[in-house]
């Protein structure tokens, strides 16, 4: 039984926890698996919040991406659409939001370090940067530093 497969309403759930893997702060390969069309709670503006399948050889993990559409958050709306090819640097671009699950790219992730609503303290994986898609080829591991599963 995979993760995502359906459960039973009437089903036996045993798992109270979900295991988060933290990848080390490094430049990873990723591909776009969810968006979800929403309002930032705060600004009240349209905001998409990306799911992103980061992987480093060895493991997986998801980051979750809010970007905000803003013209303050243009540049990285911007650096998010270079990264998976479909935005030239300097060009105007009209996002297409229906065609970005599945794409790929490569991002600088980093660990941060919050505290949550019960007053723990937690980590999670977060984008520091994108990597414009011709860049990001360029600096691509070799087949024997990693395998890339997509």
């Amino acid at each position: 039984m995979g993760n995502n497969d359906y459960m039973d309403w009437n089903g036996t759930i045993t798992n109270d926890s979900a295991a988060q893997n933290l990848l080390a702060p490094g430049t990873y390969s990723f591909r776009v698996t969810k968006l979800d069309k929403t309002t930032s709670n705060s600004s009240g503006a349209p905001m998409a919040v990306v799911t992103l399948d980061v992987y480093d050889g060895a493991q997986s993990a998801s980051v979750i991406e809010y970007l905000v559409l803003t013209r303050a958050s243009e540049w990285k709306l911007s650096a998010f659409f270079r990264a998976i090819g479909m935005k030239k640097h300097g060009e105007p671009f009209v996002m297409n939001w229906d065609a970005i699950e599945g794409c790929t790219g490569r991002a600088e992730v980093f660990v941060d370090e919050y505290t949550r609503s019960d007053g723990g303290i937690a980590k999670k994986n977060k984008v520091r940067q994108y990597l414009d898609k011709d860049e990001a080829q360029e600096n691509l591991p070799t087949a024997d530093e990693e395998t890339i599963p997509f």
